[in-house]
């Protein structure tokens, strides 16, 4: 085992877009986005269509998420959001 931490640069460089783990491109910017569509499907202003869109783009990024081991470390508070990516790990749809 090594003793130095791992660095955001040391997944992506500068200037590198996406990797890909598990055979899954994971673009930067994918755990951020999936966040930012749970504050849409949470916000009680949102209209059904956003919610809506959310969704959709929150199960397009699921299996990203699952691949990177975030699933591993953190359950999500809205429920939802957790059973959605339970079923995929239990599926395991990871492609």
């Amino acid at each position: 085992m090594s003793d130095h931490s791992v660095k955001p640069e040391d997944i992506l460089a500068d200037g590198v877009d996406y990797t890909v783990i598990k055979g899954l491109t994971v673009r930067k910017g994918t755990v951020a986005a999936f966040l930012a569509n749970i504050q849409i499907i949470e916000d009680p202003d949102s209209s059904d269509l956003a919610r809506q869109n959310a969704w959709e783009t929150m199960k397009n990024l699921a299996p990203t998420l699952v691949a990177t081991g975030l699933t591993d470390h953190v359950h999500f508070k809205n429920p939802s959001v957790e059973r959605m990516l339970q079923e995929i790990i239990s599926s395991k749809k990871l492609c």
